[in-house]
């Protein structure tokens, strides 16, 4: 095949993997939630950092100073400052996910469409694979090759962010922040509230409780978000139907009973398959209600390596393979400016 014919296909397959990486789906296809709404809160790569190895957030833990009560005026100023500043160190973590194409099987596809069009399924099933393993570790941890990311799931994960026992018995180390240490501090644990398996009974109370909670520890520029396991998303829907009502006004409209949007403190409640099927060793987390505002996924861009999912062209590899590649670029970190305004709800698999 000349040079410049195989430099166009390559040219044409990349492009068609890109676009094909924009709908991503295949017969392993679920919603992603997490992803969609951190996506739809902050834009897509956002918030983002410029590159490095290592990101730090700065906690404020104490008072820097006293303050002196002044009633004749001339009372000495109390001059005893302190460190107000606990930091969390983060290694910002990439993971590649390669698409292969080799030059037999383009001469096999022969014209540029067939080869664009096998560009774009085997870009469409890697780009799936990559957001729905993102999804998975970031909710519930344990995804193979993903270590070095952090997770949600501090039951499972002994640095994750979400704890299950109840504010100030948290004992997690993220990044080298001690959540046991400055455990007093309202923003330094997450809510939690055990259904103990009986939704029935205590899971619309927990739901109320971790609400309320998390809206006194919470700015008023909250970004709320809660997602659910199947089951618990039907334990909700089942929970509210004795007080639904159906009204029809003309005798035309159709009844639906079943397509309910359920809401959470007026957040919109989604439900995602990982947060039933992982594995526990010990409480389930049935829910997550996350503040996306103080807690989300920060990315790594700079002008050169977007972490986003990012696409890069097909080239060719060398060393002897008539073998072409592009990578999927995942690359940042797990962020929290503030624990206490996110929280799980356990255990509410059981109606």
């Amino acid at each position: 095949m000349p040079v410049q014919s195989l430099q166009v296909d390559l040219e044409q397959m990349s492009a068609a993997g890109i676009e094909a990486a924009k709908s991503a789906m295949d017969l392993n296809y679920v919603e992603l939630p997490l992803l969609k709404e951190m996506t739809r809160i902050h834009g897509k790569g956002k918030p983002s950092k410029n590159g490095g190895h290592k990101w730090m957030e700065s906690f404020k833990i104490g008072e820097h100073s006293t303050p002196t009560a002044r009633r004749t005026g001339y009372e000495k100023l109390n001059l005893s400052f302190s460190n107000v500043l606990a930091n969390m160190n983060l290694d910002i973590a990439e993971i590649v996910f390669p698409v292969g194409i080799s030059a037999k099987e383009i001469d096999e596809n022969s014209g540029p469409t067939k080869a664009m069009d096998l560009a774009a399924e085997r870009t469409d099933l890697v780009m799936n694979r990559a957001m729905r393993d993102f999804e998975q570790h970031m909710l519930v941890g344990g995804v193979p090759e993903w270590d070095d990311f952090y997770s949600l799931n501090g039951i499972e994960e002994p640095d994750g962010f979400l704890e299950a026992g109840a504010p100030g018995t948290q004992s997690n180390i993220v990044g080298g922040f001690s959540k046991a240490t400055y455990a007093s501090l309202p923003g330094a644990n997450n809510q939690s509230f055990d259904v103990n398996n009986a939704f029935n009974t205590l899971g619309l109370l927990g739901l109320q409780t971790l609400n309320t909670r998390i809206r006194t520890r919470s700015k008023n520029t909250r970004k709320g978000c809660v997602i659910a396991s199947e089951n618990c998303f039907n334990n909700y829907k089942r929970t509210l139907q004795t007080n639904e009502y159906y009204q029809v006004a003309t005798g035309k409209e159709s009844l639906d009973g079943v397509n309910m949007n359920l809401q959470v403190g007026g957040q919109m409640m989604q439900p995602s398959t990982y947060l039933g099927e992982y594995t526990a060793t010990g409480s389930r987390i049935s829910a997550v209600a996350l503040d996306l505002a103080s807690l989300y996924f920060m990315w790594s861009k700079t002008s050169h390596r977007d972490g986003n999912f990012k696409l890069t062209k097909f080239e060719s590899i060398g060393n002897g393979f008539d073998v072409f590649v592009a990578q999927i670029l995942v690359r940042g970190q797990l962020w929290a400016k503030n624990f206490g305004s996110s929280g799980v709800l356990l255990n509410a698999e059981t109606f």
